[in-house]
């Protein structure tokens, strides 16, 4: 991933691939970015 951030740390551009579908998505705007944290 090659993701910038704002000074707000949100995520304005980069690259994103799915790994539910593999698709590949470049804008920021048509994701909701969540955050996963491992259980192991």
């Amino acid at each position: 991933m090659n993701v910038k951030r704002d000074a707000e740390c949100k995520a304005v551009s980069g690259t994103w691939v799915s790994v539910y579908d593999n698709k590949t998505i470049t804008d920021a705007g048509k994701l909701d970015i969540v955050h996963s944290i491992s259980a192991s």
